[in-house]
């Protein structure tokens, strides 16, 4: 609770109490210990701030963040990763794993990243294909560290990269290098054509 000073001001408290009997088990009076607790408030209204600041910079993030134990099953995922998967907040709550939003054919490869990852051994590829509510897939790039408490992993915390703007960017450049190639392998065969063309155009002319 509060208490007023005499000046006025306002300190927190916490108050501990107890009930005193006299000697025929009565109840006659009550004591208590007051404890000013300026100081915790302190630090935790500058926590709850610190966890407010940090929680807020990780929903303006323009890629996807996710938290899971050990077990794969997610605990925490940031506004963008929501939007990966077509997914909301009930959606985790009732128990999404990592291995839901895998497609079913890299479910193997991903208890092996997480085994491996869990051992510090290297991880190699990062690329994988997600799936989404509705049932369609994407490109995906996971990156990935462990949750340590007390010195045992207790789970993983990794950044989630929707990779179909990368993919389809990657797509017409390579078209545009097989374009490129065609157009240099046009101007080549015309480049010579028109030196036959021109010895045969001279000899015409005589």
């Amino acid at each position: 609770t509060e208490y007023i000073r005499s000046d006025g001001s306002i300190v927190p408290v916490e108050i501990r109490t107890c009930l005193s009997k006299n000697e025929k088990g009565i109840v006659d009076g009550m004591w208590s210990i007051v404890r000013n607790i300026s100081g915790r408030k302190a630090s935790e209204e500058a926590l709850l701030a610190s966890e407010k600041k940090y929680r807020e910079t990780i929903e303006m993030l323009p890629f996807g963040i996710y938290e899971c134990d050990i077990t794969g099953r997610i605990t925490f995922a940031n506004r963008q990763a929501f939007s990966y998967f077509g997914m909301n907040d009930d959606d985790f709550k009732h128990g999404t794993s990592i291995f839901d939003v895998i497609i079913p054919e890299q479910a193997e490869k991903t208890r092996s990243m997480m085994k491996k990852h869990l051992n510090k051994e290297p991880i190699g590829d990062f690329e994988y294909t997600g799936l989404r509510k509705d049932g369609s897939t994407f490109p995906l790039e996971i990156h990935s560290s462990i949750i340590y408490r007390n010195d045992l992993p207790i789970g993983m915390r990794g950044v989630l990269y929707d990779l179909t703007y990368r993919k389809k960017i990657d797509a017409e450049l390579l078209k545009t290098n097989k374009l490129e190639s065609v157009g240099l392998l046009a101007g080549g065969i015309a480049h010579d054509f028109n030196n036959i063309l021109t010895a045969m155009l001279g000899n015409i002319s005589l």
